[in-house]
């Protein structure tokens, strides 16, 4: 067989091209710090890869879950801590009205400072974290407040009156009045 220039050129450019495949292919796995770019290229590794990026997609899931669970958790902590704060200011002006010295005049000012104490804590109680109330329903992503209050001023949770909720002694689930389980104070809900 003859060797013509035309074969020597062509040969020469086919392994040229092929080594320059070879650098860009070197080049683009230096460059995206990678193995392979393509699935087919290295089957095995490519699964375990998914595998792999699956689990921290799950975990940073996992993570963003807790976080939003610790800032629900040091919400309802905050709004409680201030409520009972507040309560207990109250109780030490009960305590000041039941003495028989104060004036009705004096009486009607702790009467007012009550009410004005229990609309912060019924706001308090309607504390939001994120896109939900802190104190409705595990797992209720409503729009509606928890706790709200009728027109004569008598506060509702989830639309059953507070005062008329108890528990059930056999199961322990609350019930509200129209229930067949009778009120009595061993029942009524702390």
């Amino acid at each position: 067989m003859r060797i013509t220039q035309q074969m020597m050129t062509r040969n020469y450019l086919s392994r040229m091209n092929n080594n320059l495949g070879r650098l860009t292919k070197s080049n683009e796995t230096l460059s995206d710090q990678r193995k392979f770019s393509k699935a087919h290229e290295n089957v095995s590794d490519a699964g375990k890869a998914l595998k792999v990026r699956k689990l921290v997609v799950d975990n940073e899931r996992y993570l963003t879950t807790i976080r939003d669970a610790e800032g629900r958790s040091a919400a309802a902590e905050d709004a409680l801590r201030t409520a009972n704060s507040l309560l207990i200011g109250i109780e030490d002006r009960v305590v000041e009205g039941l003495n028989g010295t104060m004036s009705p005049d004096d009486r009607k000012k702790i009467a007012t400072e009550i009410e004005k104490v229990q609309d912060e804590v019924f706001q308090i109680m309607n504390t939001r974290f994120s896109d939900r109330f802190v104190f409705s329903a595990a797992g209720a992503k409503t729009a509606k407040a928890p706790f709200s209050k009728d027109a004569g001023g008598r506060m509702m949770y989830q639309d059953v009156y507070v005062d008329e909720m108890y528990t059930d002694p056999a199961t322990g689930k609350p019930h509200h009045n129209g229930e067949d389980i009778p009120y009595n104070a061993e029942n009524y809900v702390d």
